[in-house]
């Protein structure tokens, strides 16, 4: 949501919506590592998202074997994109929960340039 700016207050935004966000973080000049199936769960819904040869497929669905498995709420992955927060607050303020590779993780993470830690 970085590109698209932080909704307001009293703005709804539905996990639907967010996938596009998210699609939209993608960079596949660092997403090489990151090639495979995720799970996102947002708000409880679940979506998987596809990567391979540079690019990224986001659609509504439960993966078999998932490299890594995500579950936020659609706040705290707002903030994660629009870089309020980093992973490591996410993780750490329990904002966020991962299962999966943690090698994989920081693949994702980079493919979507997200901020992992405060810069020092």
């Amino acid at each position: 949501m970085a590109r698209l700016g932080t909704p307001d207050a009293d703005q709804y935004i539905s996990s639907e919506t967010l996938t596009v966000a998210v699609a939209a973080r993608f960079n596949p000049a660092t997403s090489h590592d990151a090639t495979g199936t995720y799970q996102l769960d947002i708000d409880a819904r679940p979506f998987l998202l596809d990567i391979g040869n540079g690019e990224v497929s986001v659609r509504a669905g439960e993966a078999d074997r998932p490299g890594v498995s995500i579950s936020t709420d659609s706040g705290s992955l707002i903030a994660l994109i629009n870089g309020t927060h980093t992973l490591a607050d996410s993780l750490t303020e329990g904002f966020i929960t991962i299962d999966g590779d943690p090698a994989a993780t920081m693949a994702l993470a980079r493919a979507f340039d997200l901020a992992v830690t405060e810069p020092e």
